[in-house]
């Protein structure tokens, strides 16, 4: 049992309302709110990332528009460094007002100069499949607990660019979610 630790708070926000009650309906997520999950304090944000971690467009645009450039600039460096796969997720200090940043690849990015669409965007595919999905959200939650953050902000994942049908998003987020509850419930609580 380790009582100085506790199960990572997660917010859930989202611009569509419906994406949002659902979540609610479901149960993914302690907290809700209706648009920008940075707006309810959380001590991390979800990137829902490219596997390059270039950030000019959809959610990951707000997060560079609010927590500034060298956010973008971290993302990208650390994946050039060790690249995640779809699903996985990464902790990262942001050296802004929310100090840490998950980054969580749920597309395939490709940087402009190397089969990008444009000098300054990138290609980025659908997400795959469900299981990175649900994945994302499952390896969100340990990365948060294994960090110590205990507030964590979070749009859908593989709703937005990702092409997923939001309610089957939600679904999947949901049941990676509850398996990852269920485990740091268990190291914190078990016998």
């Amino acid at each position: 049992m380790q009582k100085d630790r506790e199960i990572p708070t997660l917010i859930f926000g989202d611009s569509n309302r419906s994406v949002v009650e659902n979540a609610r309906r479901v149960g993914l997520g302690a907290e809700w709110i209706d648009g920008d999950p940075m707006l309810a304090s959380p001590d991390a944000i979800v990137s829902p990332a490219n596997t390059v971690g270039e950030m000019s467009g959809g959610y990951d645009l707000e997060i560079r528009t609010k927590l500034g450039i060298g956010v973008e600039k971290t993302v990208m460096r650390s994946l050039r460094e060790s690249p995640l796969l779809l699903g996985q997720a990464r902790a990262l200090k942001t050296q802004s007002k929310i100090p840490w940043i998950i980054v969580v690849p749920t597309v395939v990015g490709k940087l402009a100069g190397s089969g990008g669409n444009t000098e300054i965007g990138s290609l980025q595919t659908k997400t795959p499949s469900r299981d990175v999905i649900e994945n994302g959200a499952y390896n969100l939650m340990h990365e948060a607990f294994r960090h110590g953050i205990l507030r964590v902000g979070t749009v859908l994942l593989g709703g937005g660019v990702g092409g997923f049908n939001t309610a089957e998003a939600v679904q999947a987020m949901n049941e990676g979610y509850f398996r990852a509850y269920e485990e740091i419930d268990e190291i914190l609580y078990g016998d």
